[in-house]
């Protein structure tokens, strides 16, 4: 397992060295200096933005990440807490809902490095990639019964093992 990980990372970092080689170091998402304004990016966040073509903050089917509204959030029903880290692990790897739930996903990445979480066939429940420390906050009404594989889209994360499931139970 250990292999396995460290695998990834090597492949992960391979692929972070071509690609500041292929762009000089930045992408068309931003770059420069890091400083104190939190709207700023490091050189190493806009190469990764840049590279990944501006998919950073983007929700599938629905363009860019917003959180959700003070109406969403008093129809939730339950909270489902979600943590990814630097061990390719999303915890808990497997969650169960019931349809017709309101929940909130709050997925924090507790590592250093970019993650994202989906939920493949679910265009609703897409983060985005987002940096290490920060969180996202999804709410979805379980409309649909089924097992949905979850990972991380991060180019290595997902070979890596960073996989689990929702299963929406009657």
């Amino acid at each position: 397992m250990r292999f396995k990980a460290w695998l990834a990372v090597a492949v992960a970092g391979l692929t972070l060295l071509v690609a500041g080689c292929s762009s000089g170091g930045q992408g068309s998402g931003g770059g420069g200096a890091t400083g104190g304004d939190k709207g700023e990016k490091s050189g190493m966040q806009g190469m990764m933005q840049g590279q990944m073509g501006g998919m950073a903050g983007m929700k599938m089917g629905e363009g860019e990440y917003k959180p959700p509204t003070q109406e969403e959030l008093a129809r939730v029903t339950r909270t489902v807490e979600i943590t990814l880290d630097d061990q390719f692990r999303i915890q808990p790897k497997d969650i169960t809902v019931k349809k017709g739930e309101v929940v909130k996903f709050v997925v924090k990445n507790v590592g250093a490095v970019p993650h994202d979480w989906m939920a493949e066939g679910i265009d609703e429940l897409e983060t985005g990639e987002f940096g290490g420390g920060e969180e996202r906050v999804i709410v979805w009404e379980a409309d649909r019964t089924g097992t949905f594989n979850t990972y991380c889209m991060v180019p290595g994360h997902k070979e890596a093992g960073m996989v689990g499931t929702l299963t929406v139970t009657d």
